[in-house]
Formats: structure tokens, sequence, C-alpha cells
């Protein structure tokens, strides 16, 4: 019987290891990839600015911009 739960601990402690072991190789390819990309990243070209919608107050919700169908639109 002790066997039996000798081995029982022994296959929970080479599971705890297994997962520890696949978290470790996740996070560093995550930062190592991370570190690439930022690296060798080109730099974006600013995009023009949208047009400006109008911004309406009200009594309870305060300001808020509001997108009008094109038809509302002056």
């Amino acid at each position: 019987m002790k066997v039996v739960f000798f081995l029982l601990g022994l296959a929970h402690v080479m599971i705890l290891f297994a997962s520890a072991t696949a978290l470790a190789i996740f996070i560093v390819k995550r930062v190592a990839t991370g570190i690439f990309r930022a690296l060798t990243a080109k730099p974006e070209t600013p995009k023009p600015a949208a047009p400006r919608e109008r911004l309406y107050t009200g009594p309870l919700t305060g300001p808020a911009t509001v997108r009008l169908p094109q038809h509302f639109r002056n």
C-alpha cells in the first residue's frame, strides 16, 4: 500500500513540474515574441483625423458625443 501512495505522490509531483515547465516556456515565448516585435516594428504613419462630431450636453448625462445619421447633419 505504501508503494501505491508513493507512486501517486510521485505522479502528482511530476504533473506539477510538467505544468510549471509548460507555463515557463509559454511566458518566455510570449516575452521573446513581444521583444522581437518591438525591435522590428516599423513606425506607423499617422492617419488623418476623422471629422469632428457634434457635442451635446444633457442635464442628466453631461457632455456626450452623438454620431448623427447623414440626413440629420447640416
